[in-house]
């Protein structure tokens, strides 16, 4: 994922602190099926919301006190923070028109 940026629970509060923009994270894993699948849409809606969004990707088998702390349950699973507060979340497969429906509304474009 070129747009999406590795992140880790080590740089998570600085990066998060840092945040002039709504960030985007995939909490994922590399075994996950249905993270592979979901990998082209989010290149999608990454190209459409460049410069606006920040995007992370999140390797739960990594970072599991960051999942845990974010209750994220089950992979993939994409939050939307927007002033640091979650303002949407998707869990599992979502196809790109789902995606744009789930998160566009909170990024007031």
């Amino acid at each position: 994922m070129n747009l999406w940026l590795s992140l880790s629970e080590a740089d998570f509060e600085d990066r998060m602190a840092k945040a002039v923009t709504p960030v985007l994270l995939d909490f994922s894993a590399p075994w996950c099926q249905p993270c592979k699948r979901l990998e082209p849409e989010l290149e999608k809606l990454a190209a459409q919301l460049a410069g606006t969004v920040a995007f992370y990707t999140i390797n739960v088998d990594e970072a599991p006190n960051l999942a845990a702390q974010l209750q994220v349950m089950g992979v993939p699973t994409v939050i939307l923070l927007v002033n640091r507060q979650e303002a949407a979340r998707t869990v599992g497969y979502q196809p790109l028109p789902r995606l744009l429906t789930a998160f566009s509304p909170h990024l007031g474009s």
